[in-house]
């Protein structure tokens, strides 16, 4: 489950979620946008959430969030691949 769908479900919000749980704001706020974790945070969250919201999902999420943008090489890559 994504970490935004738990809080909706748990009717949270970022703040309340990271008060409650002595996290950062700004890491519960880059969790619920999508954007990947680091593995300690993502396990501690995952712990708090029982299992609900798995590491791999704060980890790699599926949707990026908005401020990440392709690295240097997939630009590359894609550019490559439309050479004839």
């Amino acid at each position: 489950m994504q970490f935004k769908k738990y809080l909706e479900k748990t009717k949270q919000n970022p703040n309340s979620f990271s008060k409650k749980h002595c996290c950062s704001n700004a890491t519960v706020w880059r969790a619920a946008n999508g954007k990947a974790l680091r593995p300690l945070t993502a396990q501690k969250i995952s712990a708090i959430t029982g299992g609900e919201v798995t590491v791999l999902e704060l980890l790699f999420p599926k949707n990026k969030g908005q401020n990440q943008k392709a690295t240097r090489n997939q630009r590359r890559h894609k550019e490559n691949s439309c050479r004839v």
